[in-house]
């Protein structure tokens, strides 16, 4: 086929073709072993029975990728699989001598690892995971081939695996909760299907790690019931894997205290940051993610530090965290997933009880406000973020403030 016609194919047919191209004898230097790059876009395929913690994992290690600045996205296979059918119908689906089944699951298998491989050549993007199963040896191999050896980029797999039925239990009630497939199902019927899928699996499951062996020559990690049962790690290379590895490895951090600190512009207003500095303020609202206070530090390095603890917060619960607004700033941009560019500028309320819980393998934000009146202090950036400009332009989106005590007593009593 000449690159005229491959380039008018889709990113589905055109990865369809090569596979072709390659198995009938093509141009031999496709087959040949690609030198792979420390920094090649990754993909990360899971492995797993259903409720062995997959599907949090992949969010988890989404959002922490996302956080740390390696652009993630997950394809969930379950979620292709729906767009085939209008309505989960039962557990018969995943018996492996159902093909007309079958043949709609290993479709969205590929529809969702075809997504994801051409996500992964789009600039910018890094980390692509595919979330489901992939219980066969032949899927992984597939994965393999397409990303590894067809487009030459890096490939991982995390094999979770789960025996604790403390947290099977409550991995299971997740899925009866939350999964689109049981929604509006009588909980007993949707507890024997689930038993009943499980068992289907089962049946075709097939560990990419057989006591010392490993299938594939690339990096293979083992998670055994969430990490609390340890990592086992193989033939793990290259930055962002090593980065991966560490994640869902880390022991529980110590218990430490932060600070988000503006050095020589502590504790100044807006209008004395314009008037003694006027160069840091506008260089703060023309890239305040990444703007470093003198002497101080920027959202990126707060962001940095709160790492480990944002790992501990995600393995405990009913914790009541008080810091400044920067920092909460910070903290609830990891859980609600914010774009890192908006972080800055989240509207966290004085006097507010912000509450994140988890739902599914979501996070959502309930705000719970004091009785305490007081002002607003969330600022949006400016228009005008030039050097030059006026001092009415840098203080134009600047919240309303009390200038002391007995303003704020006299207002009140004026209410």
């Amino acid at each position: 086929m000449d690159d005229k016609k491959m380039d008018s194919l889709g990113s589905k047919e055109r990865f369809q073709h090569k596979r072709v191209f390659l198995h009938t004898g093509g141009a031999q230097k496709m087959c040949r072993k690609p030198l792979l790059r420390q920094f090649s876009p990754l993909m990360v395929a899971m492995v797993g029975l259903p409720g062995r913690g997959k599907s949090i994992l992949a969010k988890r290690l989404a959002r922490y990728m996302n956080y740390t600045g390696d652009t993630t996205k997950v394809y969930d296979i379950s979620e292709y699989r729906r767009k085939h059918m209008k309505k989960y119908a039962s557990h018969e689906m995943f018996r492996a001598d159902n093909l007309p089944a079958w043949r709609i699951r290993i479709q969205s298998f590929r529809e969702a690892l075809e997504d994801g491989a051409a996500w992964l050549q789009q600039p910018g993007n890094k980390v692509a995971i595919l979330d489901g199963p992939n219980v066969s040896r032949s899927q992984r191999e597939e994965i393999y081939d397409l990303v590894y050896t067809q487009l030459g980029f890096r490939v991982m797999f995390i094999e979770c695996v789960c025996e604790d039925p403390i947290m099977l239990e409550r991995n299971f009630k997740e899925i009866l909760q939350y999964s689109a497939d049981y929604r509006g199902m009588a909980t007993e019927e949707s507890l024997k299907d689930l038993t009943f899928k499980m068992a289907h699996y089962k049946a075709q499951y097939v560990s990419p790690s057989l006591g010392s062996e490993w299938e594939l020559s690339c990096p293979m990690v083992k998670l055994l019931d969430g990490g609390e049962g340890g990592v086992i790690a193989h033939g793990v290379t290259g930055v962002k894997e090593s980065k991966i590895l560490a994640y869902i490895s880390t022991p529980r951090p110590f218990q430490q205290t932060l600070y988000f600190s503006r050095g020589e512009c502590e504790s100044l207003t807006y209008e004395e940051l314009q008037d003694l500095f006027p160069r840091e303020l506008a260089l703060r609202d023309h890239e305040k993610l990444k703007y470093r206070y003198p002497q101080g530090e920027s959202y990126i390095d707060v962001m940095n530090r709160l790492v480990p603890v944002l790992m501990q917060l995600e393995t405990e619960t009913n914790v009541l965290v008080v810091s400044h607004q920067a920092v909460l700033r910070c903290i609830l941009a990891y859980f609600l997933e914010t774009p890192l560019q908006d972080i800055p500028y989240m509207n966290v309320p004085l006097h507010t009880i912000i509450k994140v819980n988890l739902q599914g393998f979501s996070y959502n934000l309930e705000t719970i406000k004091m009785p305490i009146e007081c002002v607003d202090t969330n600022r949006a950036k400016p228009t005008n973020c030039s050097e030059t400009r006026t001092a009415e332009d840098a203080l134009k989106t600047v919240p309303a403030h009390f200038d002391n005590i007995n303003q704020l007593v006299c207002t009140l009593e004026a209410m």
